[in-house]
């Protein structure tokens, strides 16, 4: 895993008062087809050659939300996760690789993500703070609150 500065966004559609911004991924100066929400990249890292670990937010006042997304080139989007809780505000620091395959930061709370090669079974709620896994049997994003 590396931080990558490749990556960036170009809007799409702008936030609603029901959907947040939906923007395409650029990389590399060059428009990927791959459309994710949030209007700020707050972070982009490399898992590996393929797939990249993207976060974004979209800078709403008392509402601020994290999107987590794993895209994988030439698939788009293959896991995405969201961390946000009713009038709840939050800056995403502290991004840090752990290993190979985890990552550590902090947004409304300590958090440490694992991703996977390849998929695992499982959906996951976290009702603390609202944490939904692609709502999907399988996933390569893992979700762990640090205390």
């Amino acid at each position: 895993m590396k931080f990558v500065n490749n990556i960036q966004l170009n809007i799409i559609q702008e936030i609603s008062e029901y959907k947040q911004t939906l923007c395409e991924m650029v990389i590399d100066h060059k428009p990927s087809n791959i459309l994710i929400r949030g209007k700020i990249l707050e972070r982009a890292v490399s898992v590996d050659e393929n797939r990249y670990v993207i976060f974004t937010t979209d800078e709403v006042i008392f509402e601020e939300s994290l999107n987590i997304y794993l895209i994988e080139l030439g698939k788009g989007v293959v896991d995405q996760l969201f961390i946000g809780q009713a009038y709840q505000t939050d800056i995403f620091s502290g991004l840090k690789i752990v290993n190979e395959s985890s990552l550590s930061f902090s947004f409304l709370g300590s958090w440490t993500l694992e991703v996977y090669a390849k998929a695992k079974f499982g959906i996951g709620i976290n009702s603390e703070v609202l944490c939904l896994y692609n709502l999907k049997l399988k996933h390569y994003l893992k979700l762990s609150c640090v205390e």
